[in-house]
């Protein structure tokens, strides 16, 4: 699901247990490295929080065009 924010298009994205950033950010973005912006996205300090088994199943908002 797409959501029109003031930055832009959104993804909404739910977490797996096995998610990880860079795997995202690499589907959704094309560069691995670019995870920091989905942190952004999130507001995020702390980039582990998002995924992994303690997330799963929450929803984390993945920058669009």
């Amino acid at each position: 699901m797409e959501v029109a924010l003031e930055s832009g298009v959104l993804i909404r994205h739910r977490v797996r247990a096995d998610d990880r950033l860079d795997l995202l950010a690499a589907r959704y973005l094309g560069d691995p490295c670019a995870y920091w912006h989905i942190c952004d996205a999130n507001a995020a300090l702390d980039p582990d929080a998002l995924v992994g088994p303690a997330a799963e199943g929450s929803t984390i908002l993945i920058p669009g065009g």
